[in-house]
């Protein structure tokens, strides 16, 4: 049995941590790397987003 590959299917490969503290209101600058492993291109126009 062949299991064609999903079209929509991410895999987490890496990110940088946020600092160990913060403050109320401060932000932090954090990268998040993820693979494309489904079928689908993607494309700045579809807008994708993590969670």
């Amino acid at each position: 049995t062949v299991n064609p590959l999903a079209a929509q299917a991410a895999a987490f490969i890496a990110q940088t941590p946020p600092p160990s503290t913060m403050i109320a209101g401060q932000t932090a600058a954090v990268s998040v790397t993820m693979q494309n492993i489904g079928s689908s291109t993607w494309t700045a126009g579809q807008l994708y987003r993590l969670g």
